[in-house]
């Protein structure tokens, strides 16, 4: 919540407590596990990428033998997946996408590949790979989840990061109306309360596609 609501440095609080907690535990437990991956996430927000590989590292190497829940996985192989994708390629990202998508479907949680799969479409596009990007939207998995009408915040938390993504492509197009037009169908309401990344990204999508319209 502070880091979606106020600011990185005050969401580092709360984790480094959780953290002291978690050791105080003992060996390889979930508690552990989960901290590893949230403090990743803090660090990869703060740009601070060695520090997130090194905390993901092992954290993604137990993933099988830990349980935890849909959207801590999704953190954990998305943050991955970008930071893999920035240093060593689309290839690298797409890797543990797929590792991702195999505990995915061996645990029957299709919210985590939707997820996953809007972690693709953003690692296509900020990869140039136009094609496969446009292609990926076409499939059921994103097709599905851009048109859905449901109000259900369970949801909207995947869709309106799956819209930001297909507005950002459409605006590395060339093509500012259609990005507009995926950024009609957020559901407002939902974004006023949303964690303020999803905001600041909308904000810039809109701008950036207003930009491209005039």
């Amino acid at each position: 919540i502070a880091l979606a609501h106020d600011t990185v440095d005050k969401a580092v609080l709360y984790i480094e407590d959780a953290q002291r907690l978690a050791r105080a535990e003992g060996g390889n437990s979930y508690e552990i596990f989960s901290t590893q991956i949230l403090r990743a996430n803090l660090h990869y927000e703060n740009n601070d990428l060695d520090a997130a590989s090194r905390l993901l590292e092992p954290a993604l190497a137990q993933i099988d033998t830990i349980n935890g829940w849909v959207r801590l996985y999704a953190t954990g192989f998305g943050v991955a997946a970008a930071i893999a994708g920035s240093r060593r390629g689309i290839e690298a990202a797409e890797q543990l996408l797929r590792t991702g998508e195999a505990l995915a479907r061996e645990r029957n949680l299709p919210r985590l590949l939707q997820f996953l799969g809007v972690a693709r479409l953003r690692e296509r596009t900020r990869a140039g790979e136009w094609r496969a990007a446009t292609d990926l939207m076409g499939e059921p998995l994103l097709a599905d989840l851009l048109s859905s009408d449901s109000l259900s915040p369970v949801t909207l938390g995947v869709q309106v990061p799956a819209l930001l993504e297909a507005a950002r492509l459409m605006i590395e197009l060339g093509r500012p109306h259609d990005a507009q037009a995926w950024l009609d169908r957020i559901n407002k309401a939902f974004l006023d309360e949303a964690d303020s990344r999803l905001r600041f990204t909308f904000r810039v999508m809109a701008m950036r596609a207003a930009h491209g319209l005039r």
